[in-house]
């Protein structure tokens, strides 16, 4: 039973991190008094993946080259754009 509430968590991060990502062409972000208002992630970032009640499934990532990241569980998800 545990392992299936961790894998719908894992479910519910990696939707969360599909939505993020976009085939889109968006125009860049807008800046208002040096504040960017919209961000996209890129190669190289770094992101933290936190899965409520799960430390052992979260994780602080780098946005490889090819545009994923690797989680536990699931494997590799698009992230950057």
């Amino acid at each position: 039973m545990k392992n299936v509430i961790q894998l719908i968590y894992v479910a519910i991060a990696a939707i969360c991190l599909v939505s993020c990502s976009s085939v889109q062409e968006q125009a860049p972000p807008a800046v208002n008094g040096g504040l960017v208002s919209e961000y996209r992630i890129g190669v190289g970032d770094s992101i933290e993946v936190n899965i409520w009640r799960n430390p052992e499934l979260s994780r602080s990532v780098q946005v490889r080259p090819d545009g994923k990241i690797s989680m536990p569980l699931i494997g590799d998800l698009v992230a950057a754009d």
